[in-house]
């Protein structure tokens, strides 16, 4: 058996297991359904001015849909201007001689905020309390209530196991040291 992920062959083992005792269910119709009646409800309140409650939870209740960029350092703030094809932004911010890390970061914080989109969700799955704020954790999408925790996949039409973001969990928690890791310690 070859490696699914960088992370190496031990971390996908874990992983399997993983996903086989704490992925439940793909629930993508419930909670679509859900979220698309409160958007109903509350356009219908907006039409005649009253106030909107969820039927059992709204957009509102779901994690992880947008970055906090208050949350995120410096590092991780210019990394996500790079990724999302605003490095040159963050570049120059960097190189302004005049800016203190205080006025770097609210700089970078507005850039995210300004051009932050939200986070494209494809399937909706039950998962356990205890992964669906490891889960979180690792800055995925996730939707806590009623009693049940969803995890809010942003990929589709492939194994779990190859989003990666198990064996990301699995290494974080030192169950097993991710092949790159060992290989970044030899050198």
């Amino acid at each position: 058996m070859s490696a699914y992920t960088e992370h190496g062959k031990a971390a996908d083992a874990r992983a399997e297991k993983l996903i086989a005792d704490e992925v439940l269910w793909n629930q993508s119709y419930l909670v679509d359904s859900i979220l698309a009646a409160d958007d109903l409800s509350a356009c219908r309140a907006g039409q005649i001015g009253g106030h909107h409650e969820p039927l059992l939870f709204g957009w509102d209740d779901i994690s992880g849909l947008l970055p906090v960029p208050e949350d995120m350092s410096i590092g991780e703030l210019i990394a996500w201007c790079e990724d999302m094809g605003h490095g040159d932004e963050s570049k120059e911010l960097i190189e302004a001689e005049a800016m203190d890390e205080d006025e770097l970061r609210d700089e970078l914080e507005t850039i995210v905020n300004d051009n932050a989109e939200p986070a494209e969700v494809y399937e909706w799955w039950l998962v356990s309390s205890w992964l669906s704020g490891q889960l979180e954790n690792a800055g995925e999408v996730t939707l806590d209530s009623c009693g049940c925790h969803w995890w809010g996949r942003c990929t589709t039409g492939q194994a779990i196991l190859l989003d990666g973001v198990m064996q990301d969990i699995i290494c974080r928690l030192g169950w097993v040291e991710s092949d790159a890791a060992a290989k970044d310690g030899e050198g």
